[in-house]
């Protein structure tokens, strides 16, 4: 059976660090979008609507046991402006995911306002998965029939799956190993 050289195996290893790296490195952001605007208030949402007034559906696909969420969201001021229709909720509502998980999901930070822009708005849904809705956003349109151009950034990568943080750990401890082994103190031969 031959054996491996020395550079044979250091490169198995760098591979395998490498994958590791690939795969944390490739991890996508969450596809958090804005849905389309609903004048029907959910049972579960202490607020009446009035006119021109919507809520805004913020949904999520591809969720994978999704613990907690952020996002920012863009709109033009000209056309529709943040409300808070009633329930001390600054217009901020929490959503059941989905049927099959119908949990709501708890608000954290309903966002901070600024001209056009909200800044960090967060919450979390307790280990949901699939596609689903994670909030409610209550808008009043002051142009009606306009484009809002509501568009949903800064939204973070999530934190890699434990298999693949395992994966890169033994990678680079096995890098780490072969260091010592080449950079060791020479043994004399006898």
């Amino acid at each position: 059976m031959p054996l491996r050289s020395d550079g044979g195996r250091w490169l198995g290893e760098l591979v395998l660090a490498a994958a590791g790296l690939l795969s944390a490195a490739g991890a996508q952001a969450l596809v958090i979008s804005a849905g389309s605007p609903i004048t029907m208030v959910p049972d579960h949402i202490p607020a009446v609507l009035g006119a021109e007034q919507f809520l805004l559906p913020i949904e999520v696909r591809e969720a994978a046991d999704l613990q907690d969420w952020s996002f920012d969201l863009a709109f033009d001021p000209a056309v529709v402006r943040r409300v808070d229709p009633g329930g001390f909720y600054d217009g901020m509502y929490a959503a059941q995911f989905s049927a099959a998980q119908p949990a709501l999901s708890s608000i954290v930070s309903s966002g901070l306002l600024l001209d056009g822009q909200l800044v960090g708005v967060a919450g979390f849904s307790g280990g949901v998965s699939g596609d689903g809705l994670l909030a409610y956003i209550a808008f009043e349109f002051l142009a009606p029939g306009q484009d809002p151009g509501f568009e949903v950034g800064n939204v973070p990568l999530p934190i890699p799956e434990p298999g693949t943080v395992a994966l890169m750990v033994l990678g680079l401890a096995l890098l780490t190993g072969r260091r010592g082994r080449i950079h060791g103190p020479a043994q004399e031969s006898t």
